[in-house]
């Protein structure tokens, strides 16, 4: 129901300045911080109950609307959605213990980055937070093993809501990927290459795998879905 809910208030929104971050997902963070709030609350109490050494899914926007269970159930491990709507590698930074440590996964799949360079951050300021979420796995989980998904590219269908360069942003987040790619490689973690199964030639996102121009649709998830579930089974 609150994933429907998200849905929906990004799809009635209209174009205007807030419709580009309700559109990115960075609304909750800076209109709406109670529903930040609200998702780290959950996952405390999540907390209690949860298993051990089982499988984190941690990002944006883009974890949070998806709906696991349809695509991991067969696993032998249980999978625990830490997804938030409009989260940054800076959010991440301080919700790993609520989020992932108090929990201890032996697998983490890990995509943050579209609402950093949405909100303006650098490349470079990126990949500094960035590196420094992977330390602290290798130094508080070092046995844990995590993937790193590249960030994806946004759709013309953003066009419809705001007028953006989609060129300029989707370079940079392949400059980005770059240095994720870099970052992981460099810890002996592994980078998942998504974003080239996903873009077009022009490194857009593919419009039919996208409903909004920059969420996965049912077709997207399987996409990704089949990326990584060899490495979670």
């Amino acid at each position: 129901m609150k994933k429907n809910i998200f849905i929906s208030i990004i799809s009635i929104i209209g174009a205007s300045v807030i419709a580009l971050s309700l559109a990115m997902g960075i609304y909750f963070m800076t209109k709406q911080p109670s529903y930040w709030q609200t998702k780290y609350n959950e996952f405390i109490v999540e907390n209690r109950s949860a298993q051990m050494g089982q499988i984190v899914f941690l990002g944006d926007s883009i974890t949070d609307l998806c709906p696991l269970e349809n695509y991991y159930s067969d696993l032998s491990l249980k999978t625990y959605n830490r997804g938030i709507g409009g989260d940054t590698t800076l959010g991440v930074l301080g919700r790993l213990d609520v989020s992932v440590f108090d929990i201890a996964p032996s697998k983490i799949v890990l995509m943050i980055g579209i609402n950093d360079i949405n909100s303006g951050r650098t490349v470079a300021e990126i990949a500094e937070s960035y590196s420094d979420i992977l330390n602290q796995f290798k130094t508080r989980l070092p046995e844990t093993e995590v993937y790193c998904m590249s960030v994806l590219p946004m759709s013309d269908k953003l066009l419809q809501v705001v007028s953006i360069d989609l060129t300029e942003r989707n370079n940079l987040v392949i400059s980005l990927n770059e240095e994720i790619k870099g970052l992981a490689e460099g810890l002996g973690y592994c980078y998942l290459d998504l974003f080239s199964l996903v873009a077009t030639g022009e490194n857009l996102l593919k419009n039919e795998l996208t409903d909004d121009g920059i969420h996965l649709n049912g077709n997207g998830f399987t996409i990704w879905a089949n990326l990584v579930k060899p490495y979670l089974a």
